[in-house]
């Protein structure tokens, strides 16, 4: 789907934030529209760390369901160590599952 088509039919299940980061994707593959339809994601991150998307440690705070540049759905935590964290996610655009590591923000 093209970035501005994905605002107008699902801007409801999108932070604010991401309805002006998603236009810097050339094609959405994924967006969650289960959970934050019930409401679940729908609050706004905030805090000093990364507007509050990492924690204190500077670790992406994200879980299932939640994606990683609208292409990659996560379905689990699979892994931390030292410099980030794994997780078993499907890749929407090749329908693969991968594990796909994520490095702390310095």
């Amino acid at each position: 789907m093209d970035p501005r088509e994905a605002i107008v039919h699902l801007a409801k299940y999108l932070l604010d934030y991401e309805k002006t980061e998603i236009l810097e994707f050339d094609t959405i593959y994924y967006v969650n529209t289960k959970e934050r339809a019930n409401g679940k994601l729908l609050s706004t991150p905030d805090g000093p760390e990364n507007g509050g998307f990492d924690n204190e440690k500077g670790e992406y705070i994200c879980e299932a369901k939640d994606h990683i540049s609208y292409r990659f759905e996560i379905k689990k935590n699979i892994g931390k160590g030292s410099f980030g964290q794994v997780f078993h996610c499907h890749d929407h655009k090749t329908n693969t599952q991968v594990a796909l590591k994520i490095l702390r923000n310095k």
